[in-house]
């Protein structure tokens, strides 16, 4: 198969061919902006109104498209087979256990904190740099545990500062902190490589049910948007970058 005949699958396959009274096909342009929208094929005659076999001679794509849908589509006895695309949605009800449903939200915050501290106490401390003059820096625990648990929240800084203290009363931290102290560590380049860890290492218990991983709510989001020009399909496209 060379290169018209892919091109000429493509079209056929993505695109809608008409058939003519006269039994010729209408094969849509691929150039978005050429002045004919569309060209003609006479299987019979085997030819095509497109440059590429008027001029060049050549059995155009246009020619392989208008082939495969008429053989896909006309039967041997002459009789056009018309195909419409129908959609149908199915809805499906679920009954869901509210008792456990309910219990299980009420809780989640209580055992989030728990399994959080947990994934965290262990990690090591952060040595100081060479020459480094004031109080002894937060500990990775207590930095990695105040991020997500602000994440987890999704308050303000100022807001999510009540939660902390409550943190740290609770035995989570190793001492109080502002709420602010969340922006400072998120910016910090120290804790990516150990958060990236954290990830693998909290979806380890799940690795012997689920093979496929398929990105959720991570809190992170974008507000800038960029605009495009689709050729292919001639339209203006939107996308979050």
């Amino acid at each position: 198969m060379d290169a018209r005949e892919e091109r000429g699958l493509i079209i056929a396959a993505t695109c809608r061919l008409n058939r003519m009274s006269d039994g010729t096909y209408l094969v849509p342009s691929q150039t978005k902006a050429g002045e004919v929208a569309a060209y003609r094929v006479n299987l019979e005659a085997k030819t095509c109104t497109c440059l590429d076999h008027t001029d060049g001679g050549f059995t155009c794509k246009h020619y392989y498209a208008a082939s495969i849908v008429h053989k896909r589509d006309v039967l041997p006895d002459g009789t056009v087979i018309e195909t419409k695309q129908m959609t149908f949605t199915e809805k499906k009800v679920y009954k869901q256990d509210w008792p456990k449903y309910n219990a299980a939200q009420a809780s989640e915050k209580k055992r989030f904190r728990v399994l959080l501290h947990d994934l965290c106490r262990l990690l090591p401390g952060r040595e100081r740099a060479g020459g480094w003059i004031g109080p002894k820096p937060h500990q990775p625990c207590d930095a990695v545990f105040t991020m997500a648990y602000k994440v987890y929240c999704g308050l303000s800084a100022r807001r999510f500062t009540t939660d902390l203290l409550e943190a740290h009363e609770m035995g989570f931290l190793s001492k109080p902190m502002p709420g602010m102290k969340a922006t400072t560590f998120a910016e910090d380049p120290y804790y990516t490589p150990i958060l990236k860890e954290l990830v693998s290492y909290s979806a380890r218990p799940l690795r012997a049910l689920e093979r496929d991983f398929a990105i959720d709510s991570s809190g992170f989001g974008s507000t800038k948007y960029e605009k495009w020009y689709d050729h292919k399909y001639g339209i203006t496209r939107n996308r979050c970058v």
